[in-house]
């Protein structure tokens, strides 16, 4: 009995896993053969636990316990540290918004939450992007000594994502002062066309280990959208770089 329990919370969880954007409890158990009843008992097991989440709108998510397990100590602390000030920054906006990490020259995804739209970008946990082309990547690279960022710009291979992509070193220390300078960074149709992003580093003593973007279609994009979403992308930094510094999870 225990074994097959164990199964279906498995499968159920496998299925969350391909469905970043989450399911109901009728598809979920239409794609187990799973009662709904059954898919019910189980899903509120692992949501006692912490490994799914059921959002406002009846839909079932995993959380980012489970992607921890995985990743090192340091991500674990981002993860934990990221969850609720992320969801709060999903509900005000309604728009897709991530935690990210600098992996090399390449930003790697640790928590997504996707947009409400249907019109939106997609992409998935430990999926990765160039830093140069990427509002996260510019937070971050803007925080770092100027010497780091100089050799990072010279050993990226830089290339047009798009046609309005920034390649040109002087041009990108140019954004990366900007970025400094504002508190975030802002990429319009550089990773994909149609898709702007804005981005704000997150800090752990003193250093910038993340950081935390939202992204939405550039048409959805004007001056006081940017000005109010920019002001709410950084709070959302300024929340994590607080929880990390305490070592408490921020739930408010």
């Amino acid at each position: 009995m225990e074994s097959g329990i164990l199964v279906k919370a498995f499968s159920l969880v496998e299925t969350l896993a391909d469905a970043p954007g989450g399911m109901a409890l009728a598809q979920l158990a239409t794609v187990n053969s799973l009662a709904k009843p059954t898919a019910h008992r189980v899903l509120q097991c692992l949501i006692t636990i912490g490994y799914v989440q059921k959002t406002e709108g009846a839909v079932y998510q995993l959380t980012g316990k489970l992607k921890s397990l995985i990743l090192g100590t340091d991500d674990r602390g981002l993860l934990n540290a990221g969850e609720s000030p992320l969801r709060a920054l999903h509900e005000r906006t309604g728009e897709t918004v991530n935690l990210g990490v600098l992996r090399g020259d390449r930003i790697v995804y640790l928590i997504i939450h996707e947009s409400t739209h249907a019109l939106r970008r997609v992409v998935h946990p430990n999926e990765s992007d160039p830093f140069y082309c990427t509002a996260m990547g510019r937070a971050i690279v803007s925080q770092l000594p100027p010497n780091q960022q100089a050799l990072m710009i010279k050993r990226a291979q830089l290339l047009r994502r798009t046609p309005e992509t920034v390649i040109d070193p002087a041009q990108l220390r140019t954004i990366l002062s900007q970025a400094d300078r504002e508190g975030y960074a802002i990429e319009r149709n550089q990773t994909d066309i149609g898709v702007t992003c804005l981005g704000a580093p997150v800090f752990q003593n003193g250093a910038v280990v993340a950081a935390v973007s939202l992204s939405a279609p550039t048409v959805r994009f004007d001056a006081v959208t940017q000005a109010r979403w920019a002001k709410l992308v950084q709070t959302a930094a300024q929340r994590i770089t607080a929880s990390l510094s305490t070592g408490e999870r921020i739930t408010a």
